[in-house]
């Protein structure tokens, strides 16, 4: 496999104490033709795309919010989301980092919600979500009773993959 060049030259590994260290100008240079190399027949552009969303809920609502969950995942996958998961949080108090109960300020009562949607790529993403927004049972959804969390807490975002097993 040929890397690309960059503003070095070349990508050394520098012989110090410990460890070796990768010295780039580009780390991401090298990273992306791993990539690449690792996910034959797949440019950088090409790889799955996620959104991801986290949501807190009162835990009395979690059985609301699945039956609207299990209709929503059907309508997103026959419109062509490869995955739509849906997890409560079981195991949140974690000893390092930051947990998912202080990071979503879950009030007494209140569950984490940990969701997301995978595509075929951002493109795929784009094209997939605006045709369940325009998909009649997703405006019933939607228009139906109110919904059983607080959008306005609601964390969302779409990702690139980095890695896809």
């Amino acid at each position: 496999m040929r890397w690309r060049k960059t503003e070095l030259q070349s990508c050394p590994f520098n012989k110090r104490s410990g460890p070796q260290v990768l010295e780039c100008a580009s780390i991401g240079s090298a990273f992306r033709g791993w990539l690449i190399a690792n996910n034959p027949g797949k440019e950088e552009n090409e790889l799955r795309y996620v959104d991801g969303f986290v949501i807190p809920i009162r835990g009395e609502n979690l059985k609301l919010y699945r039956s609207i969950a299990q209709k929503a995942g059907k309508i997103w996958r026959e419109h062509g989301a490869l995955q739509y998961i849906e997890a409560v949080g079981d195991d949140l108090e974690s000893t390092f980092g930051v947990s998912f109960t202080k990071t979503t300020k879950l009030n007494p009562g209140e569950l984490a919600l940990f969701s997301f949607i995978v595509f075929k790529s951002r493109a795929d993403r784009d094209r997939v979500n605006k045709k369940v927004m325009n998909d009649p049972r997703m405006k019933k959804i939607m228009e139906g009773a109110p919904m059983p969390f607080e959008i306005k807490r609601m964390v969302y975002g779409g990702f690139k993959t980095i890695v896809d097993m």
